[in-house]
């Protein structure tokens, strides 16, 4: 309420409301651009791993159009919207993981971070978002980087860092 000061309850739930229909409109969806650098780095990503892209926006189609239009939906296997219930988010990202010791979650929110370690996958933040490197780390992370490139330069470098934190290497299959 503190950023529409005097106005009445029944006005800003209309205008938050109204706010969230608007950021998730197809128009608005349709002039968002990728980052720079992101075709490049999903084309490396999805040389070494298979690939799922998940959203926490709840306009699905409107964001498969956006990331068709800018050359990226052919990167990931998958295109998904994150369970709207944190409490679901766990088996979501087991499900996804398809039982892989391997799974790795880059994440830029603290949130799906410490849904990837309750459902103890490899959790890796990028902090190019809204969240610091400090806060990907205390949501659990197991390493962080300011850019989801260094986790490509890390795979083509040979994911020494990865590894020294946990991530099993590509050659390892556990006992089963």
């Amino acid at each position: 309420a503190d950023f529409l000061p005097g106005a009445k309850p029944a006005k800003i739930s209309e205008y938050d409301r109204r706010f969230a229909e608007h950021i998730e409109s197809h128009a608005l969806l349709a002039a968002y651009g990728p980052q720079p650098e992101v075709r490049e780095t999903l084309a490396q990503l999805a040389r070494v791993a298979s690939c799922s892209l998940m959203t926490a926006g709840s306009n699905l189609k409107g964001r498969r159009v956006a990331l068709e239009k800018h050359g990226i939906a052919g990167f990931s296997e998958r295109f998904e919207a994150v369970e709207s219930d944190p409490r679901r988010r766990p088996a979501q990202l087991r499900r996804l993981g398809e039982g892989d010791p391997r799974t790795l979650v880059a994440a830029a929110t603290d949130s799906l971070i410490r849904s990837a370690v309750e459902a103890e996958l490899f959790a890796v933040g990028i902090a190019s978002g809204g969240c610091s490197v400090a806060r990907l780390h205390q949501a659990g992370a197991n390493v962080v980087y300011k850019e989801l490139h260094e986790l490509a330069d890390s795979f083509r470098n040979g994911a020494a860092d990865l590894i020294g934190a946990g991530l099993l290497p590509p050659s390892f299959d556990p006992p089963g």
